[in-house]
């Protein structure tokens, strides 16, 4: 609350959510772990990337698929398909293994990747800037090992209202307090930008339930460098309440391991009581969220 509050008084969220301009002049690989998915959906982030004012020949698309999701591979061949033909080169990559987590989908694919800056995304995802992936490279090339962007999670029932206003209030005001005083944003893993090089020195996507917060932790142990993009992703957050309550237990699950490791880990003491301060912040927002949600259905019913 304190953390709030500080942000609030100094409108931090201003100061570190960072404007750039873009550039357009580097290799990109955007990496879009899938499972189980609509068409839909992947044609929503593949319209998206579609949009994106890049350079179309230095973009490169591989979506990852887990064996025996024959759904979802159809689905997957045919939007490199349509990216294809509309000249960004695309393939699909199906994993041999049983399904563990993101980020050993993520790691499995990196032997493939050539460019050295990767963006991850997910299905049904949809850019709300069409210079995102510019941006996000000029940070890169500034000196950020990673970049994180600014993913709202929206919808139409009450559920996905809430949620909602979860992350704006997340977004606003608690990641830019947490940013200021610890100098290590907690990173969301839609529209991460990422360096290859960065990745292989601290052994890939940490393998955790929030692999992108655990992202943290081992920057933080190597000394470096996370900025934060004034860029928008909206992804669509679960319609009902009791995949609302799964989705963010899992969540928060991972924030314990992260808070754990941050305990575990080499970093200065200050630094470490910060970031144990930020991995616990989602879940004091998370039962202001519940609480309204728990009034509004009361008094409807």
């Amino acid at each position: 609350l304190s953390i709030s509050i500080f942000s609030i008084l100094k409108n931090l969220k201003d100061e570190v959510w960072l404007k750039v301009e873009p550039r357009y002049d580097k290799n990109v690989e955007v990496l879009i772990p899938l499972y189980k998915e609509e068409c839909k959906s992947i044609e929503k982030t593949v319209n998206s990337i579609l949009n994106q004012n890049y350079n179309k020949e230095l973009l490169k698309v591989i979506m990852i698929v887990e064996m025996n999701d024959s759904n979802t591979e159809n689905c997957a061949k045919k939007a490199c398909e349509t990216l294809n033909k509309n000249g960004i080169k695309a393939s699909v990559f199906v994993r041999n293994k049983k399904r563990s987590s993101k980020a050993a989908a993520l790691n499995d694919t990196l032997i493939y990747v050539k460019s050295d800056i990767i963006v991850v995304y997910d299905a049904d995802d949809e850019i709300m800037d069409n210079e995102q992936i510019g941006k996000g490279v000029s940070l890169i090339s500034k000196g950020y090992d990673a970049v994180g962007v600014k993913v709202l999670r929206v919808g139409e029932s009450i559920t996905q209202t809430l949620s909602y206003i979860d992350t704006f209030f997340w977004i606003n005001v608690s990641l830019p307090g947490i940013t200021k005083i610890s100098g290590y944003p907690l990173l969301s893993g839609e529209g991460l930008f990422v360096s290859k090089k960065v990745l292989e020195k601290i052994g890939g996507f940490p393998d955790s339930l929030t692999e992108d917060s655990m992202l943290t932790v081992e920057f933080a142990k190597n000394n470096l460098k996370i900025g934060l993009l004034d860029s928008v992703v909206y992804e669509n957050s679960p319609k009902k309440l009791r995949s609302l309550v799964k989705q963010r237990i899992r969540w928060h699950r991972g924030y314990a391991q992260c808070f754990v490791k941050t305990l575990k880990s080499k970093i200065p003491a200050k630094l470490k009581i910060v970031l144990a301060i930020s991995y616990t912040s989602p879940i004091s927002l998370i039962v202001i969220a519940f609480s309204l949600i728990y009034i509004f259905y009361y008094l409807i019913l």
